[in-house]
Order: C-alpha cells, then structure tokens, then sequence
C-alpha cells in the first residue's frame, strides 16, 4: 500500500466506492458528495463544483472478502454551526461497484451507462442521486 498523503479529488471511476450527499439547506437543487473509495481515496464536491475542498478525515481497512471505512467532517466544513435539534437535512447514500452495479440508500436506481474503454466499450455505473430523491436525517 502507498504511504504519504492521498491526492484531492483523486479520480474513482473504476473503482468501488461509496457516495454521501448533503443537501443541508434542503433546496432540493444542490449537495456536498463526500466520495471514498475502498482504498481510502476520495473525491469531494459541492453543487457539482469539485473546487470546493474540506478537511475530512478517512480511515479505510480490507480484507478478501470486504472493506470499510470510517470518515469524518467538522460541523464547520458544511454549516456555520452544529445544526438544532429538530433541524432535517436531505441524505442520499449510494454504492457504486463496477461491474456490479450500484444500491442506494433511498432506492433510487443507479444507471449503466456505456463507455468506450481501449478493449471496446464497457459498462460503468454512475449517479444518479439527485437532492429531491433523498431520504432525511433529523438531529436530536
């Protein structure tokens, strides 16, 4: 495994990954994605503009048959201050595997698409998620 630093905004297609989407102001149009893969890479958006880089935090461990990460973000990377109780904020949670296809947290489908690869076109699995999909998280 590579030692040092990740790179930012590192490009995961091709690989397994999952995919968090805040729309913390529930306007239903845009949302941070908070992107990791199972090597602990990632890739971090907001309102589709990958310019906007947090600090967060990304431990990543696998085995042969599974992988898993922990991750986490300061209240202050997303919000000016921790949210209310009672506040609700739209989430939108997705696998994408390659070559598997993709589950997401609402439900919602995650299309196949087909790409031009050097072997001759492929199939890639992408988002689809969008804010007025999403499920809820109210804080206590």
């Amino acid at each position: 495994a590579a030692s040092g630093p990740r790179t930012r905004d590192a490009a995961l297609e091709g690989r397994d990954r999952v995919e968090f989407l805040l729309d913390v102001d529930r306007d239903y149009r845009t949302a941070f994605r908070l992107v990791c893969d199972e090597r602990g890479w990632t890739f971090e958006s907001s309102a589709d503009d990958p310019a906007w880089n947090p600090t967060w935090y990304v431990a990543a461990a696998r085995d042969d048959d599974t992988w898993t990460i922990e991750a986490a973000i300061a209240w202050d990377q997303l919000v000016r201050s921790p949210p209310l109780p009672g506040t609700i904020w739209a989430l939108g949670v997705q696998r994408i595997a390659p070559g598997q296809g993709g589950q997401s947290w609402t439900g919602a489908p995650i299309a196949t698409t087909a790409a031009a690869g050097t072997a001759g076109p492929t199939r890639r699995a992408q988002s689809v998620l969008s804010p007025g999909i999403f499920g809820w998280i109210r804080f206590e």
